[in-house]
């Protein structure tokens, strides 16, 4: 039996490499590589083209006429008791890489063929999320013109809608509150993926029902986003009027869905005070100023669409106090003002209410009670205010402004007519104090002012600072060049203008330890006690007691005496004693 063939592996020598080199391994895997190869190159390929899609597709492709019909169908189908028409349809990709559909021309009509709003255009992004799931929902819409409505209800409560320029009367869904109308928007399963709502070139039409104004802007532009159950809309616009300037809006809006909690502001530049005084009870006292108004508005919205505490910043630029086109213009340079209204309360807490005019400056703070509010609306304010320190110059009476300490007040003001009563004004007066009353009304003819007011004492020299070197002249002079001493005691006064008619003046006062001339060239009458009086020009003393010295020797008693100018518009006129 022969032996079993021994297999015996290879165990000669590679072939020599050339000297130098190492030698190489054998290829054991060419066939991944060159199919790695080409894999990488397809990618590379598809990469390219990928990157021509999505730039061909963010610049939009115009629809054919066959891919218009049927999303005008599905549009339809989406929406049967409404008509959307367009003119143009071409579908893309936006910033986010979510497919986009743009319409232009669109018109959306109702049932009977009412138009409801034009668009210059409208884009709608769609979820990508949603398209995962087999279902259509839109993530973005932007809004390119329109016609917004904004109703305010003479309760208060605002509503919006787009509408088109057919005028017509307001449809009852127009009349739900905004929180309730927002909610309203996102449980529509097609809108519940909604992000964004964007509008541009915005026609803003603001119907107010309380004050029967309206007011209508172009180019407005306004932003609706939304992070999870809260809800954020911004906006601007700006409003050309019958006057020299324009006035610039800005809205924000935040709430929730629910609509339990929502904050509500606005920022405004140069709006006429008789507009603004309409659009809050709070306002409602600046409907008797002539000026533009720059400031801003903040307030918590109620479910119920009514506005909450509301804390208002204004600056009043320079106008005038007027009423009435008959009542004279009370100039000022400038005003401004903050405070809290609180319409529970119905109160109006006042940090800061100050002016500058010519007629001086004050600084303010206190509070208002609104009065009259049954019909929502007030008809007069109750107010008690405190004010700093006082430089007053009214009429350009005084050379220099004349300081006060400060004062405080008991104030009503009724609006319509306009009539202002002042129940105390205490005014504060190195160390004394001056008290005044009385009533200013803006009449059909004019201003009406009735005022009294008086004052334990003052000493002589700060009555004749007091004293404008206008009013009276001659009278003034006559006590300064004649009045050598004097102490004065209850002092009165009183003044009454109305419309075509000089005014009525009262002063009255009890003196003590008066020395004075009272003829020239005749010794003076010394220690002398008693009141006396200017009304109508007729200035009267009576002397309780007195005397004058005699040249000669010894003293005439004056007591009982009264002395009368009748007429002290009379140059040296004559006298009576």
């Amino acid at each position: 039996m022969s032996e079993p063939e021994t297999q015996q592996s290879d165990t000669s020598p590679p072939e020599s490499a050339p000297d130098g080199q190492r030698p190489r391994a054998p290829r054991r895997h060419g066939l991944l590589h060159h199919v790695g190869q080409f894999c990488l190159g397809c990618a590379a390929m598809v990469l390219v083209l990928s990157v021509a899609l999505v730039a061909v597709l963010a610049a939009g492709v115009t629809a054919p006429g066959w891919l218009r019909e049927q999303a005008a169908g599905r549009i339809g189908a989406a929406l049967p008791e409404h008509r959307l028409s367009f003119e143009a349809l071409s579908v893309g990709l936006d910033g986010s890489m979510a497919p986009r559909v743009s319409l232009s021309g669109v018109t959306l009509e109702d049932a009977s063929g009412t138009r409801l709003a034009d668009l210059a255009a409208l884009d709608v992004s769609l979820s990508r999320r949603a398209l995962l799931g087999g279902e259509v929902a839109l993530s973005r819409i932007r809004l390119d013109g329109g016609r917004l409505i904004l109703r305010r209800r003479a309760d208060g409560a605002l509503s919006a809608a787009f509408e088109s320029g057919e005028p017509r009367a307001p449809r009852a869904a127009q009349e739900i509150p905004f929180p309730e109308q927002i909610a309203a928007l996102f449980e529509r399963p097609v809108l519940a993926s909604l992000r964004q709502v964007e509008a541009a070139n915005l026609s803003l039409r603001y119907e107010d029902a309380r004050s029967g104004r309206a007011w209508t802007a172009d180019g407005g532009q306004a932003m609706l986003e939304r992070q999870g159950e809260e809800i954020t809309l911004r906006g601007n616009v700006t409003v050309l009027g019958a006057r020299e300037y324009a006035s610039a809006l800005e809205v924000n809006y935040t709430g929730d869905l629910d609509g339990s909690e929502a904050r509500f502001g606005i920022r405004f530049e140069d709006v006429p005070a008789g507009e603004l005084a309409g659009q809050s009870p709070a306002l409602a006292w600046l409907g008797a100023l002539q000026a533009p108004i720059s400031g801003a508005l903040r307030a918590a919205v109620g479910a119920d669409g009514q506005l909450g505490p509301l804390n208002a910043t204004l600056q009043i630029g320079a106008g005038a106090l007027r009423p009435n086109e008959a009542t004279q213009p009370i100039p000022f340079h400038a005003a401004r003002s903050y405070f809290t209204y609180d319409p529970d309360r119905q109160q109006i807490d006042f940090s800061e209410i100050s002016v500058e005019s010519d007629w001086g400056t004050a600084r303010a703070e206190g509070r208002a009670r609104l009065l009259g509010m049954e019909s929502g609306w007030p008809s007069a304010l109750e107010a008690q205010v405190r004010i700093g320190e006082i430089a007053a110059n009214p009429a350009g009476l005084y050379p220099e402004p004349v300081v006060f300490e400060g004062a405080a007040a008991d104030l009503r003001l009724a609006l319509d007519p306009f009539r202002l009563d002042v129940g105390d004004f205490r005014l504060r007066d190195r160390g004394e104090v001056l008290r005044v009353s009385g009533v200013a009304r803006g009449r059909a003819d004019g201003w009406s002012v009735d005022v009294a007011g008086r004052m334990t004492t003052i000493a002589p020299e700060r009555l004749l600072e007091l004293w404008p070197a206008t009013l009276k002249p001659k009278t003034r002079t006559w006590i300064d060049e004649n009045v050598r001493s004097i102490g004065l005691h209850d002092i009165q006064f009183g003044l009454r203008a109305v419309p075509e008619a000089p005014p009525e003046v009262f002063l009255g006062f009890d003196f003590s330890d008066l020395t004075t001339v009272y003829v020239a060239g005749v010794p003076p009458i010394e220690a002398a006690s008693g009141r006396a009086s200017i009304r109508d020009n007729r200035f009267v003393i009576h002397a309780d007691k007195g005397h004058v010295t005699a040249a000669q020797g010894g003293r005439v008693d004056v007591s009982g005496t009264d002395f009368i100018i009748p007429d002290l518009r009379i140059r040296r006129g004559p006298a009576e004693a």
